[in-house]
């Protein structure tokens, strides 16, 4: 295992970092952009975060010692459907502008300046701070969109996928370094690649250590006690397929050694619900979202981490669930598209099973398999191997900020 030295730098920056996703919100998108600011202010930089809120806030502004957030209202993008979402992203990045243009920070500049992806929308913001600045900007690339939803039959070929398409590839062109999350996606954008975009590079995910708190869900307070559980923690939605997990415990119901935990928000989850109500699929829960703190004790009463994603995606997901597994010491149990980084991952490391086929024999053959593995394999120690070797926020601070530093030293001719 390499070690990296992650001290203070000499001469810090001043960073602006450009979400729509932070805390108080709870995905997985919130809690790395807070580990990441985090993980910035630590090493000594100065770090402006403009956050795009639907929410109304009194005081948009505000600082505590190295850290200053903006938080931008914006229309509503949650619960609403489609075409209210893509207005609500489309003038996004129109509505923060104009306030920062109104506000007294209109003449601040920075270093460098560091956004995430989704949204795809942000660029017209990008460029304007950008220009203003003069400074290298990192795109956090989590997110090949509109892709994924063409592969999911979501979107159909034709004018709208070309426009959004079209959108994803200016911000590119913004960006003077992509972090793409899996070398996989590296492949996908250089076999698509019809424009000129900057440096492609992979920058894995990242999870911090959260202060544990007791979990509201105690599994033997519920109908699932004394069962091995496989617990998943996040978004069920279009892109994760989750009917065929669903499927898989409907198939095991008869087990009453095995549970499936549900934990999470997202479009399928009151459907899935009814379903499982429906069919009276009686070994399957599902709980509303619980905050980060309260996941390291809800897992320390699994068996195994589920993974879920739509076989018919044709890019890459390292899911940020994937990363809280590992820290837990949690072996993982995936279903997800062929040709994944994940399933080679999994397997080369020996932290779980990773399945590409959804059939639901193969599925319980692999299922059975793990579950007879963590019987007699000390898969705890070599997932949080694989977590520390690769996924902390000082690593992922440090690719980020050696790329301002060289972007520096070679506008001072060094």
């Amino acid at each position: 295992m390499s070690t990296v030295s992650f001290g203070k730098y000499i001469d810090p920056m001043h960073i602006a970092v450009v979400t729509n996703f932070y805390p108080p919100q709870t995905n997985s998108a919130a809690n790395q952009l807070c580990d990441l600011v985090t993980g910035l202010i630590q090493v000594g930089h100065r770090v402006t975060l403009f956050v795009a809120t639907e929410e109304d806030c009194e005081k948009p502004v505000s600082t505590k010692g190295l850290l200053t957030i903006i938080r931008i209202r914006v229309c509503k993008m949650a619960r609403v459907n489609y075409i209210q979402r893509l207005f609500a992203e489309w003038t996004m990045p129109l509505l923060m502008k104009r306030w920062l243009l109104r506000s007294n920070l209109c003449c601040n500049q920075w270093d460098g300046i560091i956004w995430y992806s989704p949204s795809i929308f942000l660029g017209p913001f990008i460029r304007h701070i950008k220009n203003k600045s003069r400074c290298p900007a990192y795109l956090i690339l989590r997110d090949i969109f509109p892709q994924w939803c063409l592969d999911l039959q979501i979107l159909k070929p034709g004018w709208l996928f070309n426009r959004l398409n079209a959108v994803a590839w200016k911000q590119y062109q913004l960006a003077d370094v992509i972090g793409i999350q899996s070398f996989g996606n590296s492949v996908f954008l250089q076999s698509t690649l019809k424009k000129n975009i900057g440096q492609v590079e992979v920058l894995h995910n990242w999870l911090g250590r959260p202060l544990p708190k007791t979990s509201s869900i105690q599994i033997n307070q519920t109908a699932l006690k004394g069962r091995k559980i496989l617990v998943y923690a996040g978004n069920m939605g279009v892109a994760q397929g989750f009917d065929q997990i669903i499927e898989l415990a409907s198939t095991l119901v008869d087990r009453k050694d095995i549970g499936f935990l549900l934990v999470g928000q997202g479009k399928d989850v009151n459907r899935l619900r009814k379903r499982i109500a429906r069919e009276k699929i009686d070994n399957t829960l599902i709980f509303d979202a619980i905050v980060p703190q309260m996941l390291p004790d809800l897992y320390r009463q699994c068996a195994a981490g589920l993974i879920s994603l739509d076989v018919r995606h044709t890019t890459h997901n390292i899911p940020g669930k994937f990363l809280s597994y590992l820290q837990a010491g949690l072996p993982i149990f995936a279903l997800v598209n062929p040709g994944n980084d994940l399933v080679h991952l999994i397997k080369s490391n020996q932290v779980g099973v990773a399945c590409t086929s959804d059939s639901l024999n193969h599925l319980i053959m692999n299922l059975n398999q793990l579950l007879s593995r963590i019987e007699c394999e000390d898969f705890s120690k070599r997932c949080q191997a694989l977590y520390q070797q690769q996924y902390t926020p000082q690593r992922a601070v440090k690719q980020i900020m050696d790329v301002f530093l060289k972007y520096r030293d070679h506008a001072h001719g060094k």
